[in-house]
């Protein structure tokens, strides 16, 4: 199976290499900054837009629907990543991303920040493969990437199963500043254009809140060239 990363799948943000470690790195990091690279290196380089639907469920499972356009700027050092919300009602809502605490920023409300999209965590300096293992019927590795700054409403670590295969990533988690369980995702569904698969449908669960988001695209929108601002 030839995934295309796309989005979570490899969208590398914020840019610059994984930091290294002062001490001479164990075997597991040398994986997980060998696994990096990997993900760097299939990440597009040029710019393009997509367009989608956020569907946010609160706690008493009510959805509310928000149709957005993601920009993603060609691949600089500081690669931009916009959010445009593009709800009549909410006209001129723009979400960008930014490094530090402010990649916790949620995107119009939703369990999805700018750092998800950004796929912040790539470029915490600590990474590691602690192991191989099936999820969802794929071979994965695992990987651990830890947070050098955590704090109030930033992750502490994140776990992302990532397929041996594809280099895509299938499964994510997300742990909060004492280091409990904070969120979910994974991808959940799959379509194939232009002989390549792409991401459709993800999903985040805040499991601490029992809120959910899911994130929906239009395939047919994708690698639209970005507007000029």
């Amino acid at each position: 199976m030839n995934v295309r990363p796309l989005l979570l799948g490899a969208v590398l943000a914020f840019g610059g290499a994984a930091g290294v470690s002062a001490t001479e790195p164990t075997a597991a990091e040398k994986q997980g900054q060998a696994l990096v690279a990997e993900l760097r290196a299939v990440s597009p380089t040029e710019s393009y837009t997509q367009t989608g639907i956020l569907k946010m469920r609160d706690r008493a499972r009510h959805w509310i629907q928000i149709p957005f356009r993601l920009e993603i700027g060609a691949a600089t050092t500081n690669r931009s990543v916009n959010v445009v919300i593009t709800d009549p009602a909410l006209a001129g809502m723009v979400t960008n991303s930014l490094r530090g605490a402010q990649a916790s920023t949620a995107i119009a409300g939703s369990d999805f920040q700018l750092g998800d999209l950004a796929m912040e965590f790539l470029n915490w300096p600590e990474q590691r493969v602690l192991k191989r293992e099936m999820r969802r019927g794929r071979a994965c590795k695992v990987l651990e990437s830890v947070n050098p700054d955590p704090g109030p409403g930033r992750y502490h670590r994140v776990l992302t199963w990532i397929d041996s295969e594809s280099s895509g990533i299938i499964q994510a988690e997300a742990y909060d500043e004492h280091n409990k369980l904070l969120k979910e995702f994974e991808v959940k569904d799959l379509q194939k254009v232009n002989g390549h698969w792409e991401v459709k449908e993800m999903r985040i669960r805040n499991v601490q809140t029992g809120t959910q988001t899911l994130m929906q695209f239009d395939l047919g929108e994708t690698l639209a060239p970005a507007p000029r601002h």
